[in-house]
């Protein structure tokens, strides 16, 4: 009976508490912006306004149309905005608070390179006629200072086009005017808009302090370089109206560069208006809720409690079922067995079962009693004991299984007789015995498929040179296999780098033991297009970069690495 009242209080208090989720969520909801893009998907076009020569393209945001190598054309401008309007303050003079981080990268066309690229809080999405070259798309030259523009941009020069401008390498902050209001220079901090290195920008506003700061890094060096390059007292409320659209724009002149934003962070802070309902939903929903988290969880503890004094006999043991839960199978998230399976790859096929198809998976931690590992401990029983895992021959990756059996044999002491000679002075049962050690322990690494087509072998040597013809032999199929697996060959979204490169030197290797070599230039593009569609912006830059130079594979894999270690200390990727 005491049972089933603590289910239905738990299933009680569950449904309570998801309730006032619910109607906190409905009473938090106010007039917050919130964007993040890591990369920009034909499917999220129409989230955005485009105005002017302005494009999506290769998952990049083009603020000026182009590609890298055409012939691209002169006095472009352009702006990309969110479709959603911010809410940028409230007749009480309430001001909202934001922060926005975005990666630019601009790649000079011409010698030297313009114009520049900002992002902008302003009234109107619509493009400023004749707002190409040093207008930078924000105002022209009638418009220019005058207090109807209502614009706030944030400037990233590559130009000395005013005398306000202190070099051609600058950051300005510029109100209703493309004159700055504060500049300083890039050049000083070791950023270069025109290096073609993207850049992280982020841009920090306090909407109750009325300040504004700013950093910037160059992304190789990584997020703990970001560093402040201006601050300043702004109330954005003085210049702008409630309602505001955020965005980038950007122009060229006669000189040429493509102004792109490979990605984009915003959010801002919520200034609903105070009344009584939200302080009655500030301060009494959160009291229920601890209230109901609290009942809930004593509960639990309860019901947990119940469970143990049951699963114990009247000695104080553990029965028979729980020991068996303890050994049980043990649960996997499904990005482990994604990563095990290597994005479930049809190579690692076993058949189909009563729920689908079956993988063959390689996890961190081995699974007890997996029918594709052989544990070569002798261990038994309950108690953990470190050992060794060899993974199964199936007939893929030959020289990768040969290595692993090798060093196992001489870790093991059962290596010499791969050496094809008996030892002086060992006796011939002697060797005979440990020569049958050794073909026993090969064995039963094999799948069975493979053990059946060797099963006459009755010697270590002649096992092995019996694989070696079967599997290490340059056959046309075996070449065949190979190379379909090489351009076939894609890193997941969200993949491992260091996991991606061990499969691809794995195939590199095994078609270079059978005389397939590639320059090292195309290693290095076939690394680049092995990458998945979010790196699209890095491929871009190390391609740009190179010019008529050809490409070195260790400097591209250096490049993907420290890429990848931007993205993770950053959280942009996951390391759960």
């Amino acid at each position: 009976m005491s049972r089933t009242l603590i289910t239905l209080d738990s299933v009680s208090a569950s449904s309570v508490f998801i309730i006032l989720l619910l109607v906190t969520a409905t009473a938090n909801q106010g007039c917050r912006l919130n964007i993040n893009y890591r990369s920009f998907l034909e499917n999220v076009r129409n989230n955005f306004i485009f105005k002017g020569q302005s494009n999506m393209v290769q998952n990049i945001l083009q603020v000026t149309n182009g590609l890298p190598g055409e012939n691209l054309s002169a006095n472009l401008t352009g702006r990309i905005l969110y479709e959603n309007r911010l809410k940028l303050w409230r007749k009480s003079h309430r001001v909202s608070s934001f922060n926005t981080r975005f990666v630019l990268a601009i790649a000079p066309q011409s010698n030297p390179p313009g114009e520049g690229l900002a992002i902008i809080l302003t009234r109107d999405p619509q493009v400023p006629e004749n707002s190409y070259g040093q207008w930078l798309g924000i105002t022209n030259a009638g418009k220019d200072g005058t207090p109807g523009n209502k614009i706030i941009a944030f400037e990233f020069d590559t130009r000395k086009s005013f005398r306000e401008d202190v070099d051609n390498n600058h950051f300005g902050v510029n109100i209703n005017s493309i004159k700055s209001n504060r500049t300083t220079s890039l050049t000083q901090f070791g950023v270069n808009l025109s290096s073609l290195t993207p850049i992280t920008a982020t841009i920090d506003y306090d909407g109750t302090k009325k300040m504004v700061n700013v950093s910037v890094s160059m992304n190789k060096r990584g997020a703990n370089s970001e560093f402040p390059i201006l601050s300043m007292p702004l109330d954005l409320s003085r210049h702008l109206p409630e309602d505001v659209y955020v965005g980038f724009s950007a122009s060229t002149s006669s000189d040429i560069q493509l102004n792109c934003i490979t990605e984009w962070y915003f959010s801002s802070s919520d200034i609903e208006k105070y009344n009584a309902t939200h302080f009655y939903v500030a301060i009494l929903i959160p009291l229920t809720s601890v209230i109901c988290m609290g009942s809930l969880a004593c509960c639990i503890y309860q019901k947990m409690k119940w469970k143990r004094k049951c699963t114990k006999d009247e000695d104080g043991t553990l029965d028979v079922e729980t020991q068996c839960l303890m050994l049980g199978p043990k649960k996997n998230r499904f990005k482990e067995l994604k990563v095990a399976t290597r994005n479930f790859n049809s190579r690692n096929e076993l058949g189909r079962g009563g729920f689908g198809i079956v993988y063959k998976g390689v996890l961190n931690e081995i699974i007890r009693n997996d029918p594709k590992k052989l544990d070569l401990s002798g261990s038994s029983g309950c108690r953990r004991r470190k050992s060794i895992r060899l993974e199964k021959f199936d007939g893929a990756d030959f020289g990768f299984w040969k290595m692993q059996i090798k060093d196992y044999l001489y870790q093991k002491k059962l290596y010499e007789p791969l050496l094809e000679k008996k030892p002086e002075g060992m006796k011939d049962e002697d060797w005979n015995l440990l020569d049958r050690q050794a073909l026993g322990v090969i064995r039963l690494t094999f799948s069975r498929n493979i053990a059946f087509n060797i099963a006459k072998e009755k010697t270590t040597t002649g096992l092995m040179k019996a694989l070696s013809s079967m599997y290490e032999k340059p056959s046309a199929s075996i070449k065949v296999h190979l190379m379909r697996r090489l351009f076939n060959l894609r890193m997941t979204d969200g993949g491992l780098v260091a996991q991606h490169f061990n499969e691809l030197n794995s195939i590199t290797t095994q078609l270079s033991s059978i005389k397939i070599d590639f320059e090292d230039e195309v290693q290095a593009l076939i690394l680049l297009s092995s990458l998945p569609d979010s790196w699209n912006a890095t491929v871009t830059t190390v391609s740009s970069s190179s010019g008529s130079n050809k490409l070195k594979f260790n400097d591209v894999r250096d490049l993907v690495l420290s890429e990848e270690i931007r993205r993770r200390e950053s959280g942009e990727l996951s390391t759960s």
